[in-house]
């Protein structure tokens, strides 16, 4: 990982690099699950919640693409969800190990921009 992002402790709950940016707070009533792993199924319940909503598309964005978007997507492809990685949604400490991530995820992952997605639900 960007050791200027180790530094700077931004993955420290209750540091302000830990806290969720202001256009992307969950709404009033919308459910949230905050993960302490690299994939958010070994932590929290997100497999019960994503089940019980008979939900089997997941399209995945986040900080650290070689750490956490990696983990959560091979996670997600291994319980059997159809996997969609947002490339210009995610990054890591540099391009080329971001790219190297999506290459490995490519087989099992739908790789797309947030503008293609966004025109395949219109």
């Amino acid at each position: 990982m960007n050791t200027h992002v180790m530094r700077a402790a931004a993955f420290v709950e209750g540091t302000p690099g830990a806290e969720i940016v202001p256009e992307l707070r969950p709404a009033e009533g919308e459910h949230f699950i905050k993960k302490r792993t690299l994939s958010p199924f070994a932590s929290t319940d997100l497999l019960w919640w994503l089940n019980k909503r008979g939900v089997d598309t997941l399209a995945l964005a986040g900080v650290v693409t070689h750490y956490a978007v990696l983990s959560t997507a091979i996670s997600a492809y291994d319980m059997g969800f159809n996997v969609v990685v947002l490339r210009d949604c995610c990054m890591s400490g540099d391009i080329e190990t971001h790219d190297m991530a999506l290459g490995v995820l490519t087989p099992l992952a739908t790789i797309m921009d947030s503008q293609e997605i966004l025109r395949s639900l219109s």
